[in-house]
C-alpha cells in the first residue's frame, strides 16, 4: 500500500513538472471524492459492505489514491500529456544504478552511524 500512496504523490509531481498541473487536480479531485465515499462506508460498513473499522479508513483511503494513480496513468497512456513514456524508458540503467549508489552511499553511512 506504500508503493500506491507514494507512487501517487510521485506520479503527480512528474505530471506538475512537465507542466500538466490540471491532470493532477482532476485525478486528486476524483481519488477524493472515492475516498469520503469509501472510508465511511468501510469502516462504518453499510447494507451488504460488512464494517471493517479502523482497517477500513487505510483500506478507503488506499482504494482512493490508488484510483488518482490510474486516473494519472490514463491520460498519460492516452497520449493527452506531454509526458511520454515508452517501455525502454523503464529498464534499469546500470551506469545511472551506480551512479545513484555512489551519491547515496556517503549520506546513507553517516545515518547509520548516528
Amino acid at each position: 500500500m506504500f508503493v500506491v500512496w507514494e507512487g501517487m504523490f510521485a506520479f503527480s509531481n512528474i505530471l506538475r513538472g512537465v507542466g500538466e498541473p490540471g491532470y493532477t487536480l482532476v485525478a486528486m479531485i476524483v481519488g477524493a471524492c472515492l475516498s469520503v465515499v469509501a472510508v465511511p462506508l468501510l469502516v462504518f460498513g453499510a447494507g451488504p459492505v460488512p464494517a471493517i473499522g479502523i482497517a477500513g479508513g487505510f483500506l478507503g483511503m488506499g482504494v482512493g489514491r490508488l484510483t488518482s494513480w490510474m486516473v494519472m496513468l490514463y491520460f498519460v497512456a492516452a497520449g493527452r500529456s506531454r509526458l511520454k513514456i515508452r517501455f525502454r524508458d523503464l529498464r534499469p540503467d546500470p551506469g545511472i544504478i551506480w551512479l545513484l549508489i555512489g551519491v547515496a552511499s556517503p549520506v546513507s553511512a553517516q545515518i547509520y552511524l548516528e
